[in-house]
């Protein structure tokens, strides 16, 4: 049986999707990799990449506290 989910990921630099293609730039993309029972599964993926720095540094510094502290 097929399976269907949605990723929905922010990032700084760059985002490797489950079925290993490296995205640089925000974008909306629908893959389809086979899941563990050899049936296709269909992945949504909204990705948006921040490529200012300082906007990245901050998120970085703001996750690291809060796992932190």
């Amino acid at each position: 049986m097929h399976s269907i989910a949605t990723i929905t990921q922010s990032s700084c630099v760059s985002f490797t999707v489950p079925h290993g293609q490296i995205f640089t730039k925000s974008c909306s993309k629908t893959a389809i990799i086979p899941n563990m029972a050899g049936c296709d599964s269909i992945i949504t993926i909204n990705l948006t990449i921040n490529n200012l720095f300082i906007t990245c540094r901050l998120a970085i510094l703001v996750a690291f506290f809060y796992e932190n502290f």
